[in-house]
C-alpha cells in the first residue's frame, strides 16, 4: 500500500447512503455528496476537487449513532484521506443537521 502524505480537509455535504464498513467493524461508510471543501492550515488538501462528487467516508459507529445519521442529513467535518480508497472523519470535528 502506498502511503499518503499527512492531509486534512474540512468538508460539508449531504449523506446519500449508509452501509457497514466491511473492512472495519467499528465503522460505517457514509456516501456523501460533497458541497464544500476547505483546506486546513498546515496540511495538504487532497480533496480539493471533490466538490460535486459522492465520496465514501468512514465514520465510527458510535458517532453515527450519537448523531442519528440517516440519508439526507448534512454533515460538516474534518476528514483525512488514509489511502487511495479510504477517507476517515475526525470525531472531534464533526457536526450534523437536517439538509
Amino acid at each position: 500500500m502506498v502511503p499518503i502524505r499527512e492531509n486534512r480537509s474540512d468538508i460539508v455535504g449531504v449523506i446519500r447512503s449508509l452501509s457497514p464498513a466491511t473492512d472495519l467493524k467499528d465503522f460505517i461508510i457514509a456516501v456523501v455528496l460533497i458541497e464544500q471543501v476547505s483546506a486546513v492550515e498546515g496540511f495538504a488538501n487532497l480533496l480539493d476537487k471533490a466538490v460535486g462528487t459522492e465520496l465514501p467516508i468512514h465514520i465510527p459507529r458510535t458517532l453515527a449513532s450519537t448523531h442519528r445519521l440517516t440519508p439526507g442529513i448534512r454533515i460538516t467535518c474534518m476528514v483525512r484521506k488514509a489511502d487511495t480508497h479510504r477517507v476517515f472523519v475526525f470525531p472531534d470535528h464533526f457536526s450534523s443537521s437536517s439538509a
